[in-house]
């Protein structure tokens, strides 16, 4: 006879649920949409998405507006000077109707919960899944499920457009 002890599995009450395990972001609540996109429709709402979040990006800034603690070496002079070359990163400007596309987007999208709202903005700046998994602490798959889960319900919060 052995001096090792018999492994012995809790009983069911005892055990906790996978959910409880992982406390970094807690399990979103399982919500239904009205109706499944199809994959046209999902990618044609994922091609939005991200067009939204260049707009957003290529919006006018004030001179005033820019984030605390960034700060340049280079003087005022060569930023106002007439040879200075122009900015080629917001040589883009968007269109009315695409800020009034990207409003009603985030309109949308702020109505999920925030891992949600995380997620898809995320996806919508192409933040790689392997980033993802590792802030959500949750698989590629399921980070997938949830994705076209929050696509479905962003879709159910639009308004009805006009084809």
């Amino acid at each position: 006879m052995t001096g090792r002890k018999p492994s012995v599995t809790p009983p069911a009450a005892v055990r906790q649920p996978a959910s409880t395990i992982s406390a970094s972001v807690p399990v979103p609540v399982k919500a239904t949409s009205k109706h499944s996109l199809t994959k046209v429709q999902i990618a044609a709402l994922k091609q939005r998405l991200e067009r939204a979040s260049q707009s957003l990006h290529h919006l006018p800034r004030q001179p005033g507006e820019r984030p605390d603690g960034v700060r340049s070496a280079w003087p005022e002079l060569a930023y106002a000077s007439r040879w200075a070359t122009p900015k080629t990163s917001n040589s883009w400007q968007p269109t009315p109707a695409e800020i009034d596309d990207m409003a009603l987007l985030l309109d949308a999208v702020m109505t999920r919960g925030p891992m949600l709202r995380q997620l898809v903005w995320a996806r919508a700046n192409r933040v790689p899944w392997q980033m993802l998994q590792r802030r959500f602490n949750r698989s590629r798959s399921h980070l997938f499920l949830l994705h076209i889960r929050a696509l479905n319900l962003i879709s159910d919060a639009l308004p009805a457009t006009k084809t």
